[in-house]
């Protein structure tokens, strides 16, 4: 992806891959990458596809340390998610309740931090205390100090990455999920 997307290998690279709509909280998402211009080390991927996509890529069009693609293709997800340093889930608090996240299990699966917008009791803010940052706030500040206390603590990015693999095994590892499966079944039919 360094090659393809013409990147320097020294970046630290930020992804949100999803669907471009409106239960995006693309407003903090372009005001985080603006507050976080400064920082020449950071590079900044959207990958989607949506309605509000042609509207980032105007607000977004001047800043040279941001690409705004496609969906990656399927076959090309596990390193596609690999890629990235950390991963955002930067959902309106609003959306939450409605739809999780589909990338999430990979995310984490590969061992990236993941950032993102969530209440304490939601399925995704559960998820996130354990292997990212929840944000209880769609704040740009909020979010932009985030990133930098994850670029800045190195260990505990790996120590995140390592929870978010540690609960996929866990919590959905296929023999897991389909012993869970089938012993409610029985439970079920004996009862």
């Amino acid at each position: 992806y360094y090659e393809e997307l013409k990147l320097k290998t020294d970046y630290k690279i930020i992804i949100y891959s999803g669907t471009l709509n409106e239960k995006l909280s693309y407003e903090v998402l372009i005001e985080t990458i603006n507050l976080l211009s400064y920082r020449k080390d950071i590079f900044w991927i959207i990958a989607g596809e949506g309605p509000i996509k042609k509207k980032i890529i105007n607000k977004l069009k001047n800043c040279k340390n941001v690409k705004i693609i496609g969906f990656q293709p399927e076959e090309n997800l596990s390193n596609w998610l690999n890629f990235a340093d950390i991963h955002l889930v930067p959902q309106k608090l609003s959306a939450l309740s409605l739809v999780m996240p589909s990338k999430l299990i990979g995310i984490l699966s590969c061992r990236k931090p993941v950032l993102g917008f969530a209440s304490k009791n939601s399925e995704l803010g559960k998820i996130l205390d354990i292997a990212g940052i929840r944000l209880g706030k769609e704040k740009p500040k909020l979010l932009a100090d985030a990133i930098l206390h994850l670029l800045n603590n190195p260990e505990l990015m790996k120590k995140l990455g390592g929870q978010g693999r540690k609960y996929i095994l866990e919590n959905h590892e296929k023999e897991k999920v389909l012993n869970k499966f089938f012993k409610k079944i029985e439970n079920l039919l004996s009862s």
